[in-house]
């Protein structure tokens, strides 16, 4: 994995800025998506690849070819202290309505805190928010597996549906009421970062139906609170990034239930979410 660190200046702005890929052209495109996303289309239109090696030409690597610490990455989180509007202590383990989780982001969007990724895995009064995206084709959804290269060591050999990851925006950096339109532009990085979807697939993300995931009865889900969302995708055209730590493919939802087990604990809460209103019905 190359892992390149650039100094970003345009008149007033600087920034450090990590763009990983297993290949230069892989780093590329990753690097236009933050490009775009920071900028809007300003970028539009430059070649990725050129431009990268430009910049490393110009400013070079921040830090030289070293191992990323995750635990020193500064992430967003909420008080769960402040979370009173669905207090998320009781009931343990829930997935919220939209109605009601729309609600809950309302609230989180003025009770963001940036802190230290090490810090908060060790402090149970942080929630530190995850989109989970979901993917699904007809009526299948994307599975991966975690394997003993995966950087969570306490998710090796857990199956998930959702792809995820911490949201790195500084709360300080941001208008707090755009908290949704952050929550849409990690989403989308998450999925790059995480998969090779072909071209052609459309991917449709179901941005008003976001459910609110809460799991406390988890090591890990202590310390999380997951932002549910759903994608349709047009095509099953899709492959996990890094085949060292990861192994995916698209399975049914029968088979999903029947292998609960070995799912990881917000997969299975929302599977058994799923089970539960098929047999009320």
């Amino acid at each position: 994995m190359n892992i390149y660190l650039f100094h970003f200046e345009d008149d007033t702005i600087s920034f450090p800025l990590m763009v990983k890929g297993d290949t230069a052209e892989q780093a590329a495109v990753l690097y236009k998506t933050e490009l775009e996303r920071t900028f809007g289309a300003m970028y539009s239109d430059i070649d990725p690849l050129s431009h990268l090696q430009q910049e490393l030409s110009d400013h070079g690597p921040l830090i030289p070819s070293s191992k990323v610490n995750k635990n020193n990455e500064v992430v967003t989180a909420a008080p769960r202290a402040n979370l009173s509007l669905a207090p998320l202590d009781e009931p343990e383990q829930r997935i919220y309505s939209s109605e009601q989780s729309k609600l809950i982001l309302e609230q989180l969007s003025e009770e963001l805190v940036s802190a230290r990724r090490g810090d908060c895995e060790k402090d149970t009064s942080l929630k530190q928010i995850i989109p989970y995206v979901m993917l699904k084709h007809k009526d299948d959804y994307f599975a991966y597996k975690r394997l003993s290269g995966s950087g969570e060591k306490r998710l090796v050999d857990s199956i998930s549906i959702g792809v995820g990851g911490h949201m790195n925006y500084r709360s300080d950096d941001r208008d707090h009421a755009g908290l949704l339109e952050v929550i849409a532009q990690e989403s989308l990085r998450e999925l790059n970062e995480e998969l090779i979807i072909g071209q052609d697939v459309k991917v449709d993300i179901k941005w008003d139906d976001m459910k609110i995931l809460n799991d406390d009865k988890e090591d890990v889900g202590k310390v999380h609170i997951g932002v549910i969302l759903f994608a349709e995708l047009s095509s099953d055209d899709v492959q996990v990034r890094e085949t060292d730590s990861l192994e995916g493919s698209f399975v049914s939802k029968e088979w999903l239930s029947e292998n609960r087990d070995k799912l990881e604990s917000w997969s299975r809460m929302y599977i058994d979410s799923l089970d539960l209103a098929e047999t009320s019905v």
